[in-house]
């Protein structure tokens, strides 16, 4: 049970970082740039 739940946070994790590197890509850079993201 500990090593499933284990496994699971890993893979959303992985997940999250995905998706989110994959929505900040399609944002436009003067939308980042307005924001302050670099």
């Amino acid at each position: 049970m500990a090593f499933s739940s284990t496994f699971v946070v890993k893979v959303l994790k992985n997940n999250l970082l995905m998706i989110f590197f994959y929505s900040f890509q399609k944002v436009p850079s003067h939308f980042r740039v307005k924001n302050g993201f670099t």
